[in-house]
């Protein structure tokens, strides 16, 4: 039992260390909008508490006295990426919808998702996380097989891009780190914006587009007006392969990366792995 005990509390202190080496930070969402076939189905300014409209998975507060909605990386889903192999990630996501009500997204609807993210210090993402919005056509029935998303990247040396990336199928990680498709806006200068808006729409054809605007003012009340001027992606991508409807989803995640120890932290290690072989020793003895 002593050895059980010691062993971990050795692991507990290597997951102190691993988040103490790479702090996290407090994605802050101003605005959620989703407009549908000429009209707004939805929208949250978060100046009242409607988080009970979303499915969520990890930790997500609204603060109704800021009119932000946050997700703290270093609090969300912790475990295996569903999509990148071999990664293990903090997760959090708010996804909108329940079957049948008016923010699911069909195929042959007219659609576009806009979400306004905080860029202020504490609110980027650092070494490799991101932090945007979602399409996904999961739900318990379905084949859960298409992801499209659009986010804010860190690279992991501090560099600034917006991914537009495409997945056919979450069960079968492939091809570009996780993802079968993706463009990248390469390295943005963010130091004279205040906030980042992020796109995603339906062409009409079942094809879905993705964009984004850098902010260094206050946005209108509705983000749908500054999709004429925001910078779009080439590509498309078709995400109904099985299902005909899509549900959008906030989104924020954080790779966990195991730190390099110092000198001193080798040592305490060491000693404790000593002291774990010897108390083995002598109960194999007694």
């Amino acid at each position: 039992m002593t050895i059980k005990f010691m062993r971990n509390a050795t692991l507990a202190a290597l997951v102190f260390l691993s988040n103490a080496a790479s702090a996290g930070w407090i994605t802050s969402v101003d605005q959620f909008q989703i407009d549908k076939n000429g009209s707004t189905a939805w929208v949250d300014n978060f100046s009242t508490d409607q988080s009970a409209s979303y499915n969520v998975t990890g930790n997500f507060v609204v603060n109704t006295s800021t009119g932000r909605a946050t997700m703290n990386s270093d609090l969300g889903d912790l475990g295996p990426s569903g999509i990148i192999p071999g990664v293990t990630r903090y997760f959090t996501r708010a996804r909108r919808g329940v079957p049948g009500d008016n923010v699911w997204l069909n195929e042959t609807d007219s659609f576009i998702v806009s979400g306004l993210f905080d860029l202020g210090a504490g609110a980027i993402p650092d070494s490799r996380g991101r932090m945007g919005m979602r399409l996904n056509d999961a739900c318990p029935t379905c084949n859960n097989n298409d992801l499209v998303d659009i986010s804010l990247r860190n690279d992991g040396a501090g560099n600034f891009s917006v991914r537009f990336m495409y997945n056919n199928d979450v069960r079968d990680p492939a091809l570009a780190d996780g993802y079968d498709f993706v463009q990248d806006s390469g390295i943005l200068d963010l130091t004279a914006y205040d906030q980042i808006v992020f796109f995603l729409r339906n062409n009409g054809q079942g094809g879905i587009e993705g964009g984004y605007a850098l902010l260094d003012s206050a946005a209108p009340s509705d983000l749908s007006t500054l999709a004429a001027s925001a910078t779009w992606f080439t590509d498309a991508y078709s995400m109904f392969t099985d299902e005909t409807r899509v549900r959008a989803e906030l989104f924020t995640t954080k790779r966990v990366v195991a730190p390099v120890p110092e000198p001193a932290t080798y040592l305490m290690f060491g000693l404790g792995l000593i002291g774990v072989l010897t108390l083995r020793r002598r109960i194999k003895k007694g």
